[in-house]
């Protein structure tokens, strides 16, 4: 009967295979396979989710840059003044608008002259007639000390003298208005006068 002693060779496989399951039931190992298997889920999860809510973050940083730029445009755009500029119109440019020019007649070109055009013009030129006009104006409105002063018929016609045709209200208070432009001092004489530049209009126009 052959003997049942195990040899060398058996002891040897039977070690290996107790050393084999001893390793793979080890606490160690086991919780080592658990830790990568959560480490690697929760690392996935959490990039991807950051990810998404930084995303929206932009969008919404975004939407507040558009809300800013549209903001500044409008409040550019309504602090602009271009309605409110206005080349201004003096007092005769408004009167001579409500006179005819053929009612004006030689006077329409005083009204027009330049302040140089004025001051140049030849004595007996419808504008240096009016020149004389504004001086006897001047004397009657602020006499000066120890002068007789023109009287308010003798102011009226030299103005007449240089107008070619019938005088108005209109067309004398529209050569005063012209007057007061041109000359500072006259044009505060005319304010002093009892009523101002429309009463004196009439009274000279009374006058003629």
């Amino acid at each position: 009967m052959p003997s049942l002693r195990p040899t060398g060779k058996i002891l040897r496989v039977a070690a290996a295979v107790f050393l084999s399951t001893a390793i793979a039931s080890s606490p160690a190992f086991a919780g080592n396979g658990n830790g990568n298997g959560g480490g690697n889920g929760g690392g996935n999860g959490g990039g991807h989710g950051g990810g998404k809510g930084n995303s929206g973050h932009s969008a919404s940083a975004s939407g507040g840059q558009k809300t800013t730029k549209a903001h500044g445009h409008k409040t550019t755009k309504a602090s602009t003044g271009q309605k409110v500029t206005k080349a201004s119109v003096s007092p005769s440019q408004k009167l001579t608008k409500t006179v005819p020019a053929n009612e004006l007649g030689s006077l329409n070109g005083f009204l027009h002259a330049s302040p140089k055009a004025y001051a140049n013009a030849a004595p007996n030129s419808a504008i240096g007639k009016v020149r004389t006009y504004a001086g006897l104006l001047q004397d009657y409105l602020s006499p000066q000390p120890g002068v007789t002063p023109p009287t308010l018929a003798e102011v009226a016609a030299s103005l007449d003298l240089a107008a070619n045709k019938p005088l108005s209200t209109s067309s004398i208070a529209a050569v005063n208005a012209k007057l007061q432009a041109n000359d500072p001092a006259l044009a505060q004489s005319i304010e002093n006068y009892s009523g101002g530049a429309p009463t004196l209009a009439e009274a000279i126009d009374g006058a003629l």
